[in-house]
């Protein structure tokens, strides 16, 4: 039997990344047809997996594949936008142990955002696993250790 994976992740884009690498994840994320050319700096669970996926209901909602130009703050008197991904997906065990490790560290080099970005979590796991970008690296922390208790009705 195959477990499955499910990925959160959301953050902004450098700067600095290559308006192909943009323009191309612009393409995927509104559903246009690449061709495998333009698919040389993206890694292939994109195209294999994400690309071809439709409204998939996975166990903890729906999949997200968004990726958008977003203002973020004004500095000096300039404004800053900023390429967003929120990027959420069910995958199999075996896709996920071959290109989903891989696939998340691609994203920790393209973003600015540091610390928590998001999570993964295995079907049957209590706890999801929290995932931090910290200098182009990716940190997962795999247990919660403090916890915080309250309830609706200790607010009334």
């Amino acid at each position: 039997m195959s477990l499955h994976f499910q990925i959160d992740i959301a953050f902004d884009l450098k700067d600095n990344i290559s308006n192909e690498i943009t323009s191309n994840l612009e393409k995927i994320f509104n559903e246009q047809i690449l061709d495998d050319s333009e698919f040389k700096d993206i890694p292939k669970i994109i195209k294999n997996e994400i690309a071809r996926k439709k409204d998939n209901l996975s166990f903890l909602g729906r999949d997200i594949f968004y990726f958008k130009r977003h203002y973020r703050y004004t500095e000096n008197k300039m404004d800053i936008y900023r390429w967003t991904i929120h990027f959420r997906t069910m995958l199999s065990d075996d896709i996920f142990y071959e290109e989903g490790y891989p696939l998340i560290a691609w994203f920790a080099i393209l973003s600015e955002t540091k610390g928590f970005v998001g999570y993964i979590k295995e079907e049957l796991e209590l706890e999801p696993r929290l995932i931090y970008f910290e200098n182009n690296e990716v940190v997962i922390k795999e247990n919660s250790q403090k916890k915080i208790k309250f309830m609706y009705t200790d607010f009334s």
